[in-house]
């Protein structure tokens, strides 16, 4: 009888589960859909689309948030969300009323990411983040990769920029904004790759990395594409070290000694000839939009100066991640964040550390990758930008160790019963 009760209420559980994580992809896809969308030429200005930003991102935390048990905080990070908090409320006072409601706004949005990712993203079991990885690859096959690749033989959907390159925008409005998204399929098709076992989910993930790369080359985006040709090398790294070593360390080695020696003249003599004007038009003006920052009086530098967005999400800001904070925040601001982001950084590494596999060193390098990104695009602080999204869910992971896995996977009770019955089995 007991056997039964037992039976019965482990089904019951396993349906729960099943029935929790139906709901995790659904609002995953919501998410997914609602970030995307605004980002089409037919959307660019369709306000109501890009309010569902927000809400599907407040729907995605509501449904993460109830399907764990306990809140678990980490008394660093919340001190230094604390202090983000603290100072952002002082910039409030410097800067001018028309710039402050955007800076209210920023400031709010993130409040939100920062606590998001220590109370709520912090914990996930693999089960759930892999599932949340698996939407959002489907979703930007459907809406992102398959559209463009249907468009890519159209040369209307090709245009000429001010620099005079050819590039791909497909239905999107920006081309920035579409390799961004087939960046962030690539490089999720490179985590996974190490997880996934069955030949048809590793053929998927290879025609998403494929489609990626092609679509990225097309739009011409030199960031993207650089970013995920790093990508792909740390990926052919990992596998190398993984098996062998002592013969990756040296080649790695050899490689980057090599680099060193053909690669500083070589850049020395680029610069010398095109100079700074000339590196910073191959870059876009991104030079440039370091200028007004450091030009600034002190308390502006310091405390952040606001700043006014004409248009939605999908308008191009052409500054980078960092500076979009020293502009709402200031030095101070941008301190504290990457004092957060560090905190967290320092703590991935000490459990891929502990408990290394091919995953969760993915994981940990495409964090870098895209610190790394946000050096030449904005977009670190924001939940209505699905890699930003993405890269703190990221970030908030920390691979469990066997003994950890076993307690998530099997309920305290359930252990205890099968000891009991062992015991009774032995007798």
């Amino acid at each position: 009888m007991s056997v039964e009760l037992d039976l019965k209420y482990g089904e019951s559980k396993s349906k729960v589960k099943v029935e929790k994580l139906r709901v995790i992809i659904f609002a995953t896809f919501l998410l997914a859909f609602f970030t995307i969308l605004p980002f089409y030429k037919t959307f660019v200005e369709f306000t109501p689309l890009y309010l569902m930003k927000y809400l599907s991102f407040a729907f995605f935390i509501i449904v993460l948030a109830s399907g764990k048990k306990r809140l678990e905080f980490d008394s660093t990070s919340f001190f230094l969300i604390f202090l983000i908090v603290v100072f952002g409320l002082i910039s409030l006072f410097n800067v001018d009323i028309n710039a402050s409601i955007t800076t209210s706004m920023y400031l709010l949005i993130g409040i939100g990411i920062a606590v998001s990712s220590e109370l709520i993203f912090r914990g996930l079991s693999k089960e759930v983040f892999n599932k949340i990885l698996w939407a959002i690859l489907i979703a930007i096959s459907g809406l992102v990769l398959i559209p463009s690749l249907a468009q890519s033989q159209l040369s209307t959907a090709y245009y000429i920029s001010t620099e005079g390159r050819y590039r791909f925008t497909g239905i999107f409005n920006n081309s920035n904004e579409l390799a961004r998204f087939c960046l962030l399929g690539l490089l999720i098709s490179l985590r996974m790759l190490s997880i996934v076992k069955k030949r048809i989910g590793i053929v998927f993930l290879w025609l998403v990395l494929g489609a990626s790369l092609y679509v990225i080359h097309i739009t011409n985006s030199r960031t993207s594409f650089m970013i995920a040709i790093l990508g792909m090398v740390v990926y052919i790294f990992i596998n190398m070290y993984l098996k062998s070593r002592k013969t990756t360390l040296i080649f790695i080695y050899l490689i980057s000694l090599s680099l060193l020696i053909t690669l500083i003249p070589s850049l020395y003599k680029y610069y010398s000839a095109l100079g700074f004007g000339g590196i910073n038009q191959l870059l876009s003006g991104r030079l440039d939009s370091w200028k007004p920052v450091f030009s600034q009086n002190s308390i502006d530098l310091f405390l952040g100066a606001g700043t006014v967005r004409e248009g939605l999400a999908s308008n191009v800001v052409l500054v980078n991640g960092y500076i979009e904070i020293m502009q709402y925040l200031g030095l101070i601001g941008l301190t504290c964040w990457a004092l957060f982001i560090g905190n967290m950084i320092i703590k991935k590494i000490r459990r891929v550390y502990k408990n290394p596999s091919k995953s969760s060193i993915q994981g940990l390098s495409i964090i870098f990758l895209f610190m790394f990104y946000y050096f030449f695009e904005g977009g670190l602080v924001s939940i209505g930008n699905l890699a930003s999204i993405y890269f703190w869910l990221e970030l908030s992971q920390r691979e469990n160790s066997q003994n950890e896995v076993v307690r998530q996977l099997i309920p305290m009770g359930s252990i205890r019963k099968i000891k009991i019955l062992g015991e009774v089995n032995s007798q």
